[in-house]
């Protein structure tokens, strides 16, 4: 991406180096001409750095606790503590922290601080020392990174480690919606043996004029994405509280209700709640009328039909939740809790793997309804009149 100037292009090819990597250009920029070109970069449209068709290379220092020892370790410290731990946005999660400020040094001894300033409390050197093991643990080594930027989303699932993404099956539609937006995809490459580049990650990347937004991130951890373009930029992030429409669970779907924003401090700082007000009305492929688009059904060969519809062409096993044609589920009986009989209906494989039919009265049910006499199946019912 660039505009009319071609100011974009003129910066990357006076501050940048170019090289063939795996057959194709890569884009390098050292440490050293990263911050030769911040000055500029804050005088110009920042985000005329994504460009499409090319591969970026880019390294950074690591240091940085994954995700999911974040979680550990404020589930640790909620534990022994009661305390909650500084809010994610605005506490650095790096294993050392250099230089001058209020917290600075080992992890340990920054949220030892932290503690003592906020709540008169002094951790103890055996929670101190464990937290210093997790810290360990789940520092991200990795920092040598390969990505491109992409508007168009028609990989298959998986290619980019989102095999489990619902972009790709029940929320396609959601696809058409984030391209028409103008939202992109920053996708990871990992390196072969023959130095061809295979995809291993993806998230998506929402572009404001002052900031992007990253969320749903497969395959690298969001935290992680969100650090990579920081510093490529020479911005700053944030974590933040992220919705569409109010919702994180509609057709947008927001993996966590949580995304990271990424810009300028002067931009960024103070945010913390963003709604992506993306258009989310898809029309029901049986009465073509537009709905909201939070929670659809979308059916194999044909597209998201509203819940009208849907309740009038189709039911759900109350069993495996998979989908069926009306008149295609079975009556069963089973104990809810074990306190009361309830009625339910199931597909037919959960009914004959999970149900036993009475010889009496032919109704299906759980095994605590059933007793065997003289070698048949009788239910409760049958057997007590």
């Amino acid at each position: 991406m660039q505009d009319s100037s071609g100011r974009g292009a003129q910066i990357a090819l006076a501050v940048g180096k170019q090289c063939v990597f795996a057959g194709r250009v890569v884009e390098d920029f050292t440490e050293r001409e990263r911050m030769m070109t911040l000055g500029n970069i804050q005088t110009m449209c920042w985000s005329e750095r994504i460009k499409f068709g090319k591969h970026f290379r880019v390294a950074i220092p690591s240091g940085l606790i994954s995700e999911a020892g974040q979680k550990v370790i404020v589930d640790y410290l909620y534990e022994h503590t009661n305390l909650p731990c500084p809010c994610h946005s605005i506490w650095d999660w790096h294993a050392q922290v250099k230089g001058k400020g209020e917290y600075v040094g080992s992890f340990a001894k920054r949220i030892a601080k932290y503690y003592y300033q906020m709540y008169r409390i002094k951790l103890n050197s055996n929670l101190l020392g464990a937290i210093g093991s997790m810290v360990s643990q789940y520092t991200v080594k990795h920092n040598k990174y390969i990505f491109d930027f992409t508007n168009c989303f028609n990989w298959d699932a998986g290619d980019f480690g989102d095999y489990e993404s619902c972009f790709w099956t029940c929320r396609q539609e959601a696809k058409l919606k984030l391209e028409k937006h103008g939202v992109l995809a920053i996708r990871f490459f990992k390196t072969t043996i023959n130095d061809h580049l295979n995809g291993r990650a993806r998230a998506w990347i929402h572009r404001t004029e002052k900031y992007l937004i990253a969320f749903n991130s497969y395959g690298e951890e969001l935290s992680s994405v969100a650090r990579i373009l920081a510093h490529w930029l020479g911005v700053s992030y944030r974590r933040i509280r992220l919705s569409n429409n109010g919702s994180d669970h509609g057709l947008i779907w927001i993996n966590g209700g949580h995304g990271y924003i990424i810009g300028p401090e002067s931009e960024i700082n103070g945010i913390n709640e963003i709604d992506l007000h993306i258009e989310s009305d898809v029309a029901c492929c049986r009465c073509l009328e537009l709905f909201d688009g939070i929670c659809p059904r979308f059916m194999m060969g044909t597209g998201p039909m509203c819940k009208a519809c849907f309740a009038e062409c189709f039911t759900i096993c109350n069993w495996c939740d998979e989908v069926y044609g009306i008149g295609d589920l079975h009556k069963v009986f089973f104990w809810l809790a074990g306190v009361c009989r309830v009625e339910r209906f199931v597909c037919e494989d959960c009914r004959n793997e999970h149900f036993i039919q009475c010889d009496n009265c032919k109704e299906w049910y759980s095994s605590e309804f059933m007793v065997t006499i003289d070698g048949r199946e009788i239910c409760d019912e049958c057997r007590a009149r």
